[in-house]
């Protein structure tokens, strides 16, 4: 995916500076903010190698799934671990809690299915990205679900629904954006890449589908990178649907893959009562 990486940064960087309007935000942020991208430009390979290092990332032979920040430590849950909620071999249900400190916090729910059959699914859902401090200039919460499969010339399709909102009464959305970079063994399913929110009342609602992707070998994982803005501090952005990655029984349908991800949101609701 490393190949994606100049095209984001600058499209990310370029957006915000055209459309910032908020008084909090200077010049000068936006001269260090293309400094520091122009630096990730440049070593895109040697911080994915720093990363692999660090958290010694290992696809697991069955069912597992890993989240962090970008640039973070990943937390990893094996399937029937402590730490997964669903009993079910093969499904794998986690609260996570993710934060940059003092900038912004994410918490939320994560449910991976499947193991060679259908449905393979990834669901990220019941989620809250809020902006704790400083304006979060471009970061990243990544979740990679990993499993093994004999599926061939199957198809897998991405969706992303929620909302941006403001959690400061009476005060409207300073800017909240988010671009949403799914894939399956690291092939592009599609960016889905929804309008931001700027100096508006909340909730502003936004979805988004992509694919169908046919992976060139079969699947054995795949990876929800959910990138996003926020400028004024009770900025936030609310997945309370999902962003999810989906295999889609021909034909493909964005029909089924709503319906598969909203099958497991209902499975976790109903845990929750």
């Amino acid at each position: 995916m490393f190949f994606l990486f100049p095209y984001i940064s600058i499209r990310l960087v370029l957006r915000r500076r055209n459309r910032i309007t908020s008084p909090q935000v200077t010049q000068g942020d936006h001269i260090m903010s293309w400094r520091l991208n122009i630096c990730r430009l440049a070593l895109p390979a040697l911080a994915g190698m720093m990363v692999l290092g660090i958290t010694g990332e290992v696809a697991w032979s069955g069912t597992s799934l890993t989240y962090k920040r970008e640039g973070g430590l990943a937390t990893t849950v094996l399937d029937n671990s402590l730490d997964d909620l669903d009993p079910d071999p093969f499904e794998i249900e986690v609260d996570f809690s993710i934060t940059n400190p003092g900038i912004w916090l994410a918490e939320g729910t994560i449910i991976a299915k499947g193991n060679g059959e259908v449905p393979i699914t990834t669901v990220v859902t019941d989620t809250l990205i809020q902006k704790l401090d400083a304006p979060i200039l471009n970061d990243a919460i990544i979740v990679e679900h990993f499993f093994t499969s004999t599926l061939t010339a199957t198809p897998f399709t991405a969706h992303l629904s929620g909302k941006y909102d403001k959690l400061l009464p009476g005060l409207n959305i300073g800017l909240a954006d988010l671009l949403y970079i799914p894939s399956v063994n690291d092939e592009l399913i599609g960016i889905i890449d929804p309008p931001a929110a700027v100096n508006v009342p909340p909730t502003v609602p936004f979805m988004g589908n992509s694919g169908p992707l046919y992976p060139a070998t079969e699947p054995l994982s795949h990876k929800l990178e959910i990138r996003f803005y926020l400028d004024e501090l009770g900025d936030a952005i609310r997945l309370d649907n999902s962003a999810s990655i989906s295999h889609v029984p021909e034909p493909t349908s964005g029909l089924l893959l709503l319906l598969g991800a909203a099958c497991c949101i209902a499975a976790h609701r109903w845990r929750q009562r």
